[in-house]
């Protein structure tokens, strides 16, 4: 099989896989496609190049830096082409947080009230509460109190206090050791800087192939 029918064939099976109908075809999408002879012989000839020499490595070379000229020129016709719908997201998409954020003030308006409220009803049944307690002491008899008294209902929505747990540091000397986590973004600048030898720590080096385009 020559080079002329392969790449006929990619050529078609890309066609088949990414062209869109014709009849729904953005004229942007039909200008990208213009592309595709080259995306088609860029990609048989990565697949046939079998860089076993200086030679091939160099053509080689230069083939990923004429992709990536193709992917740049690409990639510039998309932005180019969706900019005015993304100038349209980006007015509804403020239109829609400048209302957002009046509703989020009233929300938040109607929630201190709330807990306002609240905290003052759960602190007159505390109140109460322990006002039955010493009375039912007094009379030694036991009274029961509503379990369900603390919190307040809506017919959509309820509200309540949560108990929430954070962290407050006294004394580090004291924390144990399986509550440490190793700081890797520090240790990363220590390496870089030229720090070999980190007590209780190994470091391990490895070489990741970069390509740069002229």
């Amino acid at each position: 099989m020559n080079d002329t029918r392969q790449n006929t064939e990619f050529f078609d099976f890309l066609k088949e896989d990414y062209e869109v109908q014709p009849s729904d075809k953005h004229p942007a999408v039909t200008e990208i496609e213009t592309h595709l002879p080259a995306i088609s012989k860029y990609s048989l000839l990565a697949k046939n190049l079998a860089v076993a020499d200086m030679q091939e490595c160099s053509r080689a070379l230069d083939l990923t830096s004429d992709i990536r000229s193709l992917h740049k020129t690409i990639e510039e016709l998309r932005k180019k082409a969706i900019e005015p719908a993304r100038r349209i997201v980006q007015m509804i998409n403020d239109c829609a947080k400048g209302l957002q954020e009046i509703l989020s003030l009233a929300e938040t308006e109607l929630k201190v009230k709330i807990a306002f409220y609240q905290k003052k009803e759960e602190e007159r049944i505390s109140a109460a509460e322990e006002a039955v307690k010493a009375l039912s002491e007094q009379l030694g008899v036991e009274i029961a109190i509503p379990s369900d008294a603390k919190g307040v209902k809506s017919s959509k929505a309820s509200s309540y206090y949560k108990e929430t747990i954070s962290f407050e540091i006294t004394d580090e000397s004291l924390i144990p050791d399986e509550y440490w986590m190793v700081n890797e973004e520090l240790l990363q600048k220590h390496v870089e800087l030229g720090k070999k030898d980190i007590p209780g720590i190994k470091i391990v080096k490895d070489k990741k192939f970069m390509i740069r385009r002229k």
